[in-house]
């Protein structure tokens, strides 16, 4: 018979995560992206059992009162990022004064696009792949696709970030195997994006725009894929690809070739019915290669196809669409990281507060309970901001704690906020870091 203690250790080890992983992902690379809805963060928070109805509905006309504060301020950096990428939009439909730039200011325009780009991402927590990382995968075939050639000269400069590395299971059926179905592994981006600018070149000849930058926004593409998403690239055969064609008329020459020289063209071509023989036999060859060919082709439009369709459900955004995309999800991130900050440091606290480590260790563990995946908190950013407003405060200990003012007290300091940026009418930087990339530190990779 079991004892109380060894049931409730079995129970804890049966107990599944609030938020689970959806059935294809089986393991996730620890990242500081905080996978919750800044919805079902405030509802996990306010539906706590530590806390009472009073405090609960108090929580949550701050964390709406936080909302509302962080959207304005976001809303004013949307304007910034969208007039540094105007003049480089390649899907405008307006006039802009872009086309009056000389060639020094458009460079001191790109370079600022780039800037924003850059300190966007790093909101949303996307990790740049550098120039290793992109070439590590740029030349290694899909299990589901063919090899693609890559001309890297089509690209001006390239750019690509990566959030959500996980592993996922896929299905593939292969010769070897009798066409058995098959689990295979597959580490996968679950969003991915493609920032991008083109030269003048033969491959892109009718859809290129060398003074465009383009975005492009992706979700779930396996690390081997990313190939394919890139600009001017083309499928290659493969070997065996190749060798299915080359073959047969190569060996239809070959016995061609033979036979005129072991018995002659005479012997050969001696009664009507020797030379149809003879040319049935050559006609046959090449055509079995010919069809080959053909095979070849018709495979490819059909993996073109495929690549297409599954692309049209993977896109999730192109160009201005992908800026407000990654705002949205840069100010989501920011409720998230400072409701979760606040919370653990108002309920879980001791008067003593929390040290920055003790604080971290509170949040992951916290955030792994409810989602299942290991969650890198940005602890530090969390607190800078939770500083800026005034609703945490440093212990005067020395050891680098800080305490959450009362949620009466919060709720005071974010309506002075709130009132001070309505007085002066001007969205302030109080919660969004400053823009610190340079032209030397955009997180961006020239090519070429």
């Amino acid at each position: 018979m079991s004892t109380p203690q060894q049931e409730s250790g079995r129970k804890r080890k049966r107990r599944r995560p609030v938020f689970a992983e959806p059935a294809a992902i089986i393991s996730a690379e620890r990242e500081n992206y905080v996978p919750l809805r800044r919805a079902d963060v405030v509802d996990l928070l306010c539906g706590r059992p530590e806390l009472d109805a009073d405090e609960s509905q108090a929580l949550r006309g701050l964390c709406e009162q936080l909302a509302r504060f962080v959207h304005l301020e976001y809303h004013a950096s949307l304007e910034h990022v969208k007039d540094a990428y105007a003049p480089f939009e390649p899907d405008r439909d307006t006039v802009t004064a872009a086309a009056k730039l000389d060639e020094q200011q458009r460079d001191e325009k790109l370079t600022e696009l780039w800037s924003e780009l850059g300190w966007l991402l790093e909101r949303a927590n996307y990790n740049r792949l550098d120039r290793q990382d992109i070439e590590d995968v740029l030349h290694v075939a899909s299990d589901w696709g063919v090899r693609v050639d890559v001309d890297l000269d089509v690209l001006d400069r390239l750019e690509v970030y990566a959030r959500g590395s996980v592993t996922t299971v896929r299905t593939r059926r292969r010769l070897w195997n009798y066409y058995r179905p098959e689990e295979v592994q597959t580490p996968t981006f679950q969003r991915l994006v493609v920032v991008f600018r083109v030269r003048d070149h033969k491959r892109l000849q009718l859809f290129s725009d060398p003074q465009a930058v383009y975005l492009k926004l992706f979700k779930n593409i396996p690390h081997t894929d990313l190939e394919m998403l890139l600009p001017g690239t083309r499928p290659k055969m493969r070997w065996h690809d190749r060798g299915k064609v080359i073959v047969p008329i190569a060996s239809g020459v070959g016995v061609t070739v033979t036979k005129l020289l072991k018995l002659g063209a005479v012997a050969v071509f001696a009664g009507i019915y020797g030379m149809l023989a003879f040319g049935a036999l050559v006609v046959g060859t090449i055509g079995y290669g010919l069809r080959s060919f053909h095979g070849y082709q018709k495979a490819l439009q059909r993996y073109q196809l495929q690549l297409s369709q599954s692309l049209y459900f993977q896109n999730l955004g192109h160009n201005a669409g992908v800026l407000a995309h990654l705002l949205d999800e840069a100010e989501e991130q920011e409720c998230r990281e400072m409701m979760l900050a606040y919370y653990f440091l108002w309920k879980r606290a001791p008067e003593t507060g929390f040290t920055r480590e003790e604080l971290d260790r509170q949040v992951e563990a916290f955030l792994e309970e409810v989602t299942g995946r290991p969650v890198d908190f940005e602890v530090a950013d969390a607190l800078d901001k939770l500083r800026r407003l005034k609703l945490v405060e440093d212990v005067q200990s020395g050891d680098g704690a800080v305490y959450a003012v009362p949620l009466e007290q919060a709720a005071a300091q974010l309506h002075k906020a709130w009132d001070n940026l309505s007085a002066t009418g001007i969205p302030s930087p109080t919660l969004l870091a400053p823009r610190i990339h340079t032209a030397d530190q955009s997180h961006s990779r020239q090519v070429g």
